[in-house]
């Protein structure tokens, strides 16, 4: 879904049913597709964006469980603090991608729980110069412990300047997986491709 003003678009990159779908248009093969990494889209349609390596590791807070989630959402929010780990020790030359942060105030990237239909989204502003990540969302309704986990790894794919693989079993498949509980080689693949390039739109914090 994008918002168009004159200064700015606002892009949202959501989660249906059991994994994130909807956002982010047609799946297309990449004109740099070399046969492993066919059918996956960026961030923003035709255009290069990841974060400068200097700002790794990036510092991810978590809020604590709300009461809707009931006895099981502390386990769920630990479920999801793991999933930060997701993308750590994938891309050449940057072991630590993300971190947990406990402090709300000392973290780059803030991750909430909300009402929705939807399991999680990524919110992020195109600007003229770089990309601004606003926030990530999980749905309150996630009774999964495993599907907490994913949904973080995919939402910090997006983080990242990824949108969707269209080949199930990916990480960044536009539904998760129950099967795969890790990152594919198409998903390390493609997020090496995107940081090996040396021209690009930074992205970084709002």
């Amino acid at each position: 879904m994008k918002l168009i003003t004159p200064f700015l678009t606002i892009f949202l990159l959501a989660l249906i049913i059991a994994g994130c779908g909807g956002g982010g248009g047609p799946v297309w093969p990449l004109p740099y597709d070399d046969g492993r990494i066919a059918n996956y889209t960026l961030l923003f349609p035709d255009k290069i964006c990841r974060w400068p390596d200097s700002a790794f590791p990036l510092k991810v807070y978590v809020d604590p469980a709300p009461p809707e989630m009931g006895v099981y959402g502390p386990s769920i929010r630990d479920a999801a603090i793991v999933g930060i780990d997701s993308w750590d020790r994938v891309i050449a030359g940057i072991p630590d991608i993300f971190n947990y942060e406990p402090d709300f105030n000392s973290a780059d990237i803030i991750s909430r729980w909300e009402t929705m239909n939807l399991d999680g989204y990524t919110l992020a502003t195109e600007y003229t110069s770089y990309i601004a990540i606003h926030k990530i969302a999980i749905s309150k309704s996630i009774t999964n412990t495993e599907s907490a986990r994913l949904i973080m790894g995919h939402e910090l794919g997006h983080v990242l300047g990824l949108n969707l693989s269209g080949v199930k079993g990916d990480l960044m498949y536009s539904h998760i997986d129950p099967f795969n509980t890790s990152l594919t080689y198409r998903d390390s693949d493609m997020i090496n491709w995107l940081y090996s390039r040396e021209t690009y739109i930074p992205i970084r914090t709002y």
